[in-house]
């Protein structure tokens, strides 16, 4: 839900009943819908103001339910759409994950992935007892040992003879330089969230240029930005609802959000007046995080923390479809500004419209099968023979060595993507994604 957007036709205040999200999954599988992603976190933001009043007040972003009980009871109602949930290595034990996701593979039968992050807020660390956020290398460092202790669990505790389950998907995101070779040495899918379709080019064809250098196909890594749309019967009718939710935004909860993105308080600036960079102890950063918005923009004009708020209560700058083909993207992100609303129109509007347009399959590549099935094609079920988990298999003596020196070039050429600003920053932050 956009921030503010409760106080319209919006039906998240039914998020505590199950009803909500079988509904919400039977909602998917009609419009074909590949996977449904669960972004999750721990704690909420309270950077801004140097507290979380702003997004409670604005019941956005906070008391989230957790996500994995949900799972079993929306894949009961479905055959086909599958889903993504998150949860951090950096809080997590590794036996508790393998046999969670374990589980949920059995329940829905292969259509479960795990979004894998690392956290980044103090808010959360402060939750589950500790008394800070881990500094950001050392984060990955960690979360690169706890997915190969992950791995032997899955694949080398059973004979292949004796395997009783399939194995789950792994999707994680994450710009920076630890983090994108993070994502190319363990992901299948990645989430984008880039400014500009060239931006997006540069990250994908590094990361494609690291999966090769690893001795994998480039292509078996998919790519899925993000992106809000206001969907209409004619275009007077999508800026209509535009300009409705624009009416509705809450700027001062889009800031907090912000806020938590960056670990910029940005209740130092007032609303309608233009914000002064020299302010701000990250000012570097901030600028650079401006100067992709204003790329982002038709027309730039200039920023007050009002506009600010309202561009991040309704989604923040996400791109637009035609990254589809010029953006060597394999599908998109697609995030709610109103519910159900928003996935009505998607299902009743625009993907009927996409597969008029041949840009939309009729049907699931295989319907009732798994996420990697639907993902990569039938008969596609298990892990693809050069991902780096296969190298744990039951049997096999030896793993694949260290990063190779190739791998390096990840991050080297650093996009504007907003992970990356972001990343940049004193708190070292890194954006709890959303997936397929």
């Amino acid at each position: 839900m956009a921030a503010g957007q409760w106080k319209t036709e919006d039906v998240s205040n039914t998020k505590d009943t199950l009803e909500y999200y079988t509904d919400l999954a039977k909602l998917a599988e009609k419009g074909k819908v590949s996977a449904i992603f669960f972004a999750d976190w721990y704690g909420g933001f309270e950077i801004y103001g140097g507290s979380m009043d702003a997004m409670l007040q604005a019941g956005h972003q906070v008391a989230h339910l957790d996500p994995l009980p949900m799972v079993s009871a929306m894949a009961a109602v479905t055959k086909s759409v599958s889903f993504a949930v998150t949860m951090s290595t950096s809080y997590e034990n590794q036996y508790v994950i393998a046999r969670l996701y374990s589980t949920l593979d059995h329940l829905t039968k292969g259509r479960c992935a795990w979004n894998i992050v690392t956290s980044w807020s103090k808010c959360a660390a402060n939750a589950l007892g500790q008394e800070g956020v881990i500094p950001h290398d050392e984060r990955y460092d960690m979360a690169d040992e706890f997915m190969d202790v992950t791995y032997k669990l899955w694949e080398s505790s059973w004979a292949p003879d004796s395997a009783v389950w399939n194995k789950s998907t792994s999707v994680a995101y994450d710009a920076s330089k630890p983090g994108a070779a993070f994502a190319v040495k363990h992901a299948e899918a990645l989430f984008l969230n880039t400014f500009t379709v060239a931006q997006a080019k540069r990250v994908i064809a590094d990361a494609r240029a690291a999966a090769a250098a690893r001795g994998c196909d480039p292509k078996s890594i998919k790519f899925f930005p993000c992106i809000v749309p206001f969907i209409g019967r004619t275009e007077e009718e999508a800026k209509e609802k535009y300009e409705y939710a624009k009416k509705h935004a809450d700027p001062v909860a889009g800031l907090a959000q912000f806020s938590g993105y960056t670990g910029i308080d940005m209740s130092q600036y007032p609303l309608d007046e233009l914000i002064d960079l020299s302010k701000a102890n990250q000012a570097m950063a901030i600028q650079s995080v401006f100067r992709a918005l204003e790329a982002s923009e038709s027309a730039s004009g200039l920023w007050t923390s009002r506009r600010l708020g309202i561009k991040m209560a309704l989604g923040g700058l996400h791109p637009n479809p035609e990254w589809a083909i010029e953006g060597d993207c394999d599908g998109f992100n697609i995030a709610s500004v109103t519910n159900p609303g928003s996935w009505q129109d998607t299902v009743d509007l625009l993907i009927p419209e996409l597969q008029k347009r041949g840009m939309y399959w009729d049907d699931y590549e295989v319907p009732g099968g798994t996420f990697r099935e639907n993902l990569y094609g039938a008969g596609r079920k298990g892990l693809r023979d050069d991902h780096y988990r296969s190298a744990f298999k039951w049997g096999k003596e030896t793993l694949e060595p260290e990063v190779k020196e190739e791998e390096k070039v990840v991050g080297e050429r650093r996009s504007e993507s907003y992970l990356e600003y972001t990343s940049l920053l004193k708190v070292g932050v890194k954006r709890t994604s959303r997936g397929v």
